[in-house]
């Protein structure tokens, strides 16, 4: 069985023929596209039967896509409030608070983010729509989280992911007034052994300075990484002598480290988007 989903074509691309959009700006391969001719799953303003090498869109055009229904998807809905910082017709961005798994991890899962998003966009009663990962968060970190809503932008999104176009910018706390304005620290992180190790995977993380509290003795940098190791930023902090300061709740300890921001190149929309959290009081 297959659900339409329609795309309202920007200024920004209009003048593309249908190959074009499809191939090139919807990274669509070849085989995928002449199944979608074959079987005539695509109608652009209305029309079904068109050159697809020379039909130019316009400004405004209405392309209508049929996709398969996800059937199965191994994501079960469990309702929760949630602080959705952004959300269109194909994406939505939600804050995580610490302590809560970003991701499920089978269909055991219950109360992660994902399952959280799950049931609401599920509550949208549109066939295509699910949960669909982009990227984790760990437990212990809050911040923004990303899903695509249908198969077409998850494929989009990762590849973004991918090439640093789809990204975050961390805040954290460390300790110690650090001096200066701007860092970086290129340093390889063995991720079996969850240490900096010469051999390791070769990791880069930048850092600004956004407020130094002297009596506090503590620092707030603002973090962006051009690698996603996990554990990065905290090793490298360690490796400089700044550990990332941490807190208690409940009687676990949590480290500083807020993914305040995520950018995107929005592909429907031909748009960077940009979404930011609310700044934990920790930080103020």
């Amino acid at each position: 069985m297959f659900a339409s989903l329609t795309i309202t074509v920007p200024t920004t691309l209009s003048g593309l023929t249908i190959n074009e959009l499809l191939q090139n700006k919807w990274l669509l391969s070849s085989s995928v596209i002449e199944q979608l001719q074959r079987e005539k799953r695509i109608v652009v303003d209305g029309h079904k039967h068109f050159d697809w090498k020379t039909y130019t869109v316009t400004d405004n055009s209405q392309i209508e896509i049929s996709l398969p229904i996800p059937f199965d998807f191994p994501v079960v809905p469990t309702e929760f409030p949630l602080t959705i910082l952004y959300e269109d017709e194909h994406v939505i961005i939600v804050n995580k608070t610490e302590g809560r798994l970003a991701l499920a991890v089978d269909e055991t899962s219950k109360n992660t983010l994902q399952n959280g998003v799950e049931a609401y966009l599920r509550s949208q009663e549109h066939p295509l729509f699910h949960a669909y990962a982009i990227h984790d968060l760990e437990q212990d970190i809050s911040g923004a989280v990303i899903f695509a809503k249908h198969p077409l932008i998850l494929n989009l999104l990762l590849h973004q992911l991918q090439q640093k176009q789809l990204y975050g910018v961390y805040w954290t706390k460390v300790d110690s007034v650090m001096e200066g304005t701007y860092g970086k620290i290129q340093a390889s992180i063995s991720e079996e052994h969850d240490e900096i190790n010469a051999k390791g995977t070769k990791a880069i993380t930048h850092y600004e300075i956004i407020k130094r509290d002297r009596a506090a003795n503590t620092s707030i940098l603002e973090i962006t990484i051009d690698t996603a190791i996990k554990h990065q930023i905290r090793l490298h902090l360690d490796s400089i002598g700044y550990p990332i300061k941490e807190i208690t709740i409940a009687g676990m300890k949590r480290p500083l480290l807020h993914l305040k921001e995520l950018h995107f190149h929005h592909p429907f929309m031909d748009q960077f988007v940009k979404a930011s959290t609310p700044i934990p009081f920790e930080f103020e």
